[in-house]
């Protein structure tokens, strides 16, 4: 990259912290701790993303691209290597029910519109929201689910046993560990839109860059 771009990408960059800047210090969250998550995504990238064909990733190569030591290089690898899966938050996996139950036309009748569905199978008709859960969420149970969604306001239950959905998007409360990860998708998503069509080769060929 020439150095006539670093100042200009640099100081955008600026600006689009600001913002997360501030949700990290209103939070409590220190200079180091967000270094620290900025190493772990520099090494992910670069090993992902950045690789030479033919060639193997070393940890010299990555510290090379990234500019991190060796020895920074190694312990965010080590430390990504023990994360588990329980630490994860569960917005994926409501997000991917609620657009099956949207979307799938299996769940949607006349209209596109969304299905009221049984709590669990029976003789009358072979879909329920267990199957559903089943089809989108993979190994959370079908009751934690409902609850979940009935919490937040997204599902209601009509009759005993029959449950109908209010809303698309999941939107949970204020400070959980969903919702932070529900803003890191929003700016994510709209930043690679933004990075793929500054790679563009010719005109028409970028994608839809909406603000609302």
């Amino acid at each position: 990259m020439s150095n006539s771009v670093k100042p200009g990408i640099l100081s955008a960059f600026k600006v689009l912290l600001r913002p997360l800047v501030r949700i990290l210090l209103r939070h409590g969250i220190s200079f180091a701790e967000f270094a620290d998550v900025l190493k772990s995504v520099y090494v992910e990238i670069a090993v992902t993303e950045f690789k030479v064909q033919g060639k193997r990733g070393t940890k010299s190569r990555i510290a090379v691209i990234t500019g991190l030591t060796r020895k920074e290089v190694s312990r965010v690898i080590e430390l990504a290597g023990s994360e588990s899966d329980g630490s994860r938050s569960n917005l994926n996996r409501v997000a991917r029910v609620l657009a099956g139950w949207h979307t799938d036309p299996d769940f949607i009748g006349p209209y596109g519109m969304p299905l009221e569905i049984r709590y669990d199978d029976s003789e009358v008709s072979d879909i329920s929201f267990s199957i559903l859960v089943r089809r989108y969420s993979g190994d959370m149970s079908p009751r934690s689910m409902l609850d979940e969604l009935m919490r937040v306001g997204a599902v209601v239950e009509t009759e005993p046993g029959w449950l109908k959905v209010l809303r698309r998007v999941y939107e949970p409360q204020t400070l959980t560990q969903d919702n932070f990860e529900r803003v890191g998708e929003v700016v994510k998503n709209f930043i690679d839109t933004v990075d793929f069509n500054l790679q563009k080769e010719e005109l028409g060929t970028g994608r839809f860059e909406r603000v609302v």
